[in-house]
Formats: structure tokens, C-alpha cells, sequence
């Protein structure tokens, strides 16, 4: 809960710190240390440290997950595959879509935020490639999927990934106002993270 707390709130140091320490302590394959494993590889990516994913790699996929963390264990693999992706990492990327695909095979047992971080990761992927339309359907259905899911975090944050996409295929003036609204949508939550991204 710190981790995430601080992650939010920009206070990125403290954030990685408090997820580093929560993914030593707990339990792998708990849901609990998933989500302290996704914490703590996307905070890290944050502070520009892309060889977190790399080290965590195979003790993410060595993990035994429990009955009940189908979905952190979902959410966990997406954040460490957009992660490896950002990091030129593509071969452990690929491998960690494959697990992710199959997981989302049981869309019941993985939940709706896991499906929307799925179809957030295909954007980002299509990105890193350099598939412009990709990146936008892909974005733009993560942004639908999170707010289907009532994650109003993740949408704000997808929200200003589809406003980078709109960027890349020239529809400036759109670009502007996902842009814009995501920066509204996010002020009242304090999601600092998300309003630095959009300026």
C-alpha cells in the first residue's frame, strides 16, 4: 500500500523502496507479492532503471502462483513485459506475452483491470515496433477496458497514452485534448505521476 501510495505521488524513490522490501518479505506467488513485484518494476522503470525487469524476470516466472492470484499474477507479467519492452529487452518481452495470453485465456479467473493492463501492454509493444495504428487501437482499448473496469487510475494514465498516439499519427488537436482531460480527470485523485506525464 506505501509503495503504491508513493508511486502515485510521484515520490518515486520511496516508492521503489517500499515495493523492494515488500517483494522480499512476502510470500511468492501470493497475490500480494505479485503486487509488490509490479510495484516495484514499474517504479524502478520510472527512475529510469529498466534492468530491474531483467533481474526479476525469472523469479517472476519460477513463482507458483496461488488459487487466488490468477489476476495480480497477470497484472505483475504485463508490467515487467512494458517494461522490458521500454528497456530493448524484446526477446524476455515476447516470452512474457506468450504467459500472458494464455492467462488471458480465463477471463474470468484473471479479472477485467488484468484484461485492460493486456491490452494496454499490446500498445505498448505496437509502439516499441513502430506500429502507429496499433498503438492507438491498442491504447485506446485499454482506456475503454479501465473504465469498464472502474479503475479510474489507469484510465487517467491510459487516457495520456492514447494522447501520445494521437501525436504520432498527426491528429494534434485530439492529442491535446486527451492530453487535457486526462490532466482534469486526474487532479482530483492527486496523481501527480499522470499530470507530469501529460504536459
Amino acid at each position: 500500500m506505501e509503495a503504491e501510495a508513493c508511486r502515485w505521488q510521484g515520490q518515486l524513490s520511496d516508492a521503489a523502496r517500499a515495493a523492494r522490501t515488500a517483494a522480499g518479505v512476502l510470500v511468492p506467488g501470493t497475490a500480494s507479492w505479485y503486487r509488490s513485484f509490479e510495484s516495484a518494476v514499474t517504479t524502478e522503470s520510472r527512475l529510469d532503471d529498466f534492468d530491474g525487469a531483467v533481474r526479476r524476470y525469472e523469479a517472476l516466472l519460477a513463482a507458483t502462483p496461488a488459487a487466488d492470484a490468477a489476476g495480480a499474477r497477470a497484472i505483475a507479467l504485463c508490467a515487467t513485459a512494458r517494461v522490458l519492452f521500454q528497456g530493448g529487452r524484446y526477446d524476455l518481452a515476447e516470452q512474457l506475452m506468450e504467459e500472458i495470453r494464455r492467462a488471458a485465456e480465463e477471463p474470468e479467473r484473471v479479472g477485467p483491470r488484468a484484461l485492460a493492463e493486456a491490452q494496454r501492454l499490446r500498445g505498448a509493444r505496437a509502439r516499441h515496433v513502430g506500429d502507429v495504428a496499433g498503438d492507438l487501437r491498442w491504447y485506446a482499448a485499454s482506456l475503454r477496458a479501465f473504465e469498464e473496469a472502474g479503475d479510474a487510475r489507469q484510465a487517467c494514465n491510459a487516457r495520456v497514452s492514447v494522447g501520445f498516439a494521437w501525436f504520432e499519427v498527426g491528429a494534434l488537436d485530439t492529442a491535446r485534448e486527451e492530453l487535457e482531460r486526462a490532466r482534469r480527470d486526474s487532479a482530483p485523485l492527486w496523481l501527480q505521476t499522470v499530470d507530469s506525464r501529460a504536459r
